[in-house]
């Protein structure tokens, strides 16, 4: 935060020793602590918090001090959701699915994949003859597709490695996030082309609220469950929220909201009472 020419009060992004050695000789009145995506950390050389909303209540639980801390919006940047691809990587995305009329997608790192996910997915391809699932993302997917297959839904479901996640959500046409583990960003990457995510948070892990459609947001397996099969056969609704999916990601991509959020935020902690 600057005042004309003299610097009012830095604020460390994550963790950087050399930040931090600055920040312990106290070189201005207010010092200010935003982690990103790091683990939260508190020091007596910090006079506030500014914390991403993605981090729930998880700074409560920690004990920082909430006078001290202000929640920010987490703004991204439209061109890093949804940078374009070319028709040819579309096409090739769109050869890569399985057979269905609605395209489940969930594209994240393996280990997110759990059992109750692909139960309550199996659940919903059961119900919903006509709809297929795609799991793509990094590390080992060998239990994956035995899992299907033991269901009789195998011919259903295409499993793939580590993908480029922009083409396929041009193509798919519902975001399955994982549960209890759910993504961060790939969820608000596929609604910013217009794709509804699914979403189920974990008994311990919240936060994720200002980030997801609130009409798509399960609170246990059943409803996501009968959230998905109500997408796969009621268009208008599938339509309707392809609508909010969008609208959510570009709210979050005002980068002059973002700015004048943290600055607002800024100031409002270092003229608190006591400082």
């Amino acid at each position: 935060v600057f005042d004309a020419d003299s610097l009012e009060a830095p604020g460390v992004e994550g963790f950087n020793a050399f930040a931090f050695r600055v920040a312990q000789a106290r070189p201005t009145p207010t010092q200010l602590y935003m982690p990103m995506g790091m683990h939260p950390l508190q020091a007596p050389f910090f006079d506030g918090y500014l914390m991403y909303e993605n981090f729930g209540a998880v700074p409560a639980k920690m004990g920082f001090p909430p006078e001290a801390t202000a929640k920010l919006p987490w703004r991204l940047d439209m061109a890093f959701l949804a940078p374009a691809r070319s028709a040819e990587e579309i096409a090739a995305a769109r050869a890569s699915l399985p057979p269905g009329t609605t395209i489940f997608g969930t594209i994240c790192r393996m280990e997110k994949v759990s059992e109750i996910f692909m139960a309550t997915m199996a659940r919903v391809l059961e119900q919903a003859p006509e709809a297929g699932l795609l799991i793509a993302g990094p590390n080992d997917n060998g239990r994956v597709p035995g899992f299907f297959e033991a269901r009789g839904l195998g011919a259903r479901v295409r499993v793939l490695g580590s993908v480029d996640p922009h083409p396929f959500h041009h193509v798919i046409d519902v975001f399955a996030d994982t549960f209890p583990f759910y993504g961060g960003l790939a969820p608000v990457e596929a609604m910013a082309k217009g794709v509804p995510a699914l979403h189920l948070e974990g008994e311990d892990i919240t936060g994720e609220h200002g980030l997801r459609d609130p009409a798509l947001h399960a609170s246990n397996p059943d409803q996501y469950a009968a959230l998905a099969l109500r997408l796969a056969t009621d268009r208008a609704f599938l339509e309707e929220r392809r609508a909010v999916a969008r609208q959510i990601a570009t709210e979050k991509a005002d980068i002059a909201a973002t700015t004048s959020t943290i600055l607002g935020t800024a100031r409002k902690l270092s003229s608190r009472p006591g400082r």
